[in-house]
C-alpha cells in the first residue's frame, strides 16, 4: 500500500472535481465549488434565495464551466433580479393578500357553518 502526502492527495482530488483548463490553472478548486458566498448579493426574498441556492449548487457541480463563466452566469442572474425586483415584490405582495383573503373567507364560512 502506497502512502501519499496530503498535498498530492489534494492535487489528485482537484483533477477529479474540476476539469481545469489553462485559464483556470492558477485558480483554486474552491473558487469552482464554493459559490454560496454569492448568495448574499441577491435580494433577500425567500423565493429568490431558494432559486439562487439551486443555481449556485448546479454551477458548483459543473466541471465544464470555467470560474469566469460561472461568475458571468451569476452576474447575469444579479442583473436579471435587479431589473425584475419590482415585479417580484408586487407578485409576493399579491400572493400574501390572496392568502389572507382565502383565510378570511374560510373563517367566515366556518362561522356560518357553526351557527
Amino acid at each position: 500500500m502506497e502512502i501519499i502526502s496530503f498535498k498530492t492527495f489534494l492535487k489528485s482530488i482537484k483533477c477529479l472535481i474540476v476539469d481545469v483548463d489553462d485559464s483556470d490553472a492558477s485558480i483554486s478548486f474552491t473558487e469552482h465549488v464554493f459559490l454560496d458566498k454569492y448568495l448574499a448579493e441577491f435580494p433577500q426574498l425567500e423565493p429568490v434565495q431558494k432559486f439562487m441556492r439551486i443555481i449556485l449548487t448546479g454551477l458548483s457541480q459543473n466541471s465544464y464551466l470555467s470560474v469566469k463563466e460561472k461568475r458571468e452566469t451569476i452576474e447575469w442572474y444579479k442583473r436579471y433580479f435587479a431589473e425584475k425586483l419590482d415585479i417580484i415584490t408586487e407578485a409576493l405582495e399579491a400572493e400574501k393578500y390572496e392568502a389572507e383573503y382565502e383565510q378570511n373567507v374560510a373563517a367566515e364560512a366556518s362561522k356560518l357553518h357553526n351557527n
